[in-house]
């Protein structure tokens, strides 16, 4: 069978006259032949040559003949035929911004096979640039080896065509964060003996979930552990955010001992009652001043 597989405009240039190349499949040696223009007859007898140079900017019908003289007709308009190469536009890639510093690392690489499409890329170079300046200079591409740390950013990429570096075309696409929860909340809480304490994500947020299994914003612990919370913002972005919930045990004052019954150069140290729980006190003898340890001297 004989058929034709693209057609292709390879001069590249932007000029008013266009290269055509024509690829076909089939029992050699095909011959090729344009026999029409804008639906005039005209003769382009081209032989066995499947490249037509100067072109006008034009409709025309081309004929294909192999050596059994089966022939197949097609129809191209110069306008509308791809080029030598395309830079296809990739999609952007859109990441949660963690931590909301405004930067994340992208995978560019991933980026290519979107740009070459079905090019081959024996003849297709793809390169990605922070600038189009580069991109048109051809200068500066960026590393597709790493991931690529970035903010918002607009990354053009390159099509350069091996057998005619001239032949370029450029498209772009974007990088885009999107703000993730920001869970501005303790690491550690406090669960006195006997008692309970609730711990409350910030509000705003699309759905929370904690280890617990709970789902709502707050939460009542009566079991000193490790837990997380995760809350997810209207764009899909989830934080997560670990902290410990610590039994401590209530002081129950058991004695106080008393040295050095001077004028001014007293002690006292505070006996508390024992307790399966930590025992992480301070101690105060106003009210206001406090103190880690349970020795108080220089009293009078």
């Amino acid at each position: 069978g004989l058929l034709i597989d693209d057609i292709l405009n390879i001069a590249c240039d932007g000029g008013a006259t266009n290269d055509v190349l024509i690829n076909a499949t089939g029992v050699e040696p095909l011959t090729y032949r344009i026999i029409e223009m804008n639906g005039e007859p005209v003769m382009i007898d081209n032989g066995t040559g499947n490249i037509f140079y100067g072109l006008e900017t034009a409709s025309y019908l081309l004929q294909v003949e192999d050596p059994c003289g089966t022939i197949v007709p097609m129809n191209f308009n110069v306008n509308d035929l791809p080029s030598l190469v395309t830079a296809n536009t990739a999609p952007d890639i859109i990441l949660c911004d963690a931590g909301n510093d405004g930067e994340e690392e992208f995978n560019l690489a991933a980026q290519v096979a979107f740009v070459l499409d079905n090019q081959d890329p024996d003849f297709v170079t793809i390169t990605l640039h922070a600038s189009e300046n580069d991109a048109e200079a051809g200068v500066n591409p960026l590393p597709l080896s790493d991931t690529y740390t970035s903010g918002n950013a607009t990354i053009y990429a390159r099509a350069t065509h091996s057998a005619n570096p001239d032949c370029v075309s450029i498209s772009q696409f974007e990088l885009i964060l999107q703000d993730a929860p920001s869970l501005e909340m303790d690491d550690f809480y406090a669960l006195c003996e006997g008692q309970s304490t609730t711990v409350t994500a910030p509000e705003g947020y699309e759905s929370y979930e904690w280890s617990t299994g709970d789902t709502s914003q707050s939460v009542t612990f009566t079991e000193s552990g490790n837990y997380t919370i995760t809350a997810t913002n209207e764009n899909g972005c989830q934080t997560t955010h670990s902290f410990t919930v610590t039994m401590t045990a209530i002081p129950h004052i058991a004695q106080i001992d008393i040295t050095d019954w001077t004028t001014a150069e007293n002690t006292i140290n505070v006996i508390v009652e024992p307790s399966q729980y930590p025992q992480e006190f301070e101690y105060s003898l106003d009210g206001f001043i406090y103190q880690d340890s349970p020795l108080f001297t220089n009293l009078t």
